[in-house]
């Protein structure tokens, strides 16, 4: 309810970030150089969302920064659920 409709599916793509750095603590699984360069544009394009709230008209202005960063870090906890699981 904090977050605008929007902003949700763009902040969720932090799932696979997720996904990808505790596949690599938690199984030992390793990645190629694209899969790893694929995973920096999602979380780039995540930050540059998050970060462009900072101005009026923007995805997330007007929303405190708190609400991003907790849903992106809530999705952690469905991320490890899911790599736990495999």
């Amino acid at each position: 309810a904090m977050l605008p409709g929007p902003a949700i599916p763009i902040l969720s793509q932090s799932f696979l970030v997720w996904q990808l750095i505790f596949s690599v603590l938690l199984l030992g699984k390793t990645y190629s150089l694209r899969q790893i360069i694929g995973c920096l544009l999602v979380t780039s394009g995540v930050i540059l969302a998050v970060a462009s709230g900072a101005n009026d008209g923007h995805l997330l202005s007007g929303v405190k920064l708190i609400w991003p960063l907790l849903m992106v870090i809530s999705s952690a906890f469905q991320a490890g659920a899911s790599i736990l699981k495999v």
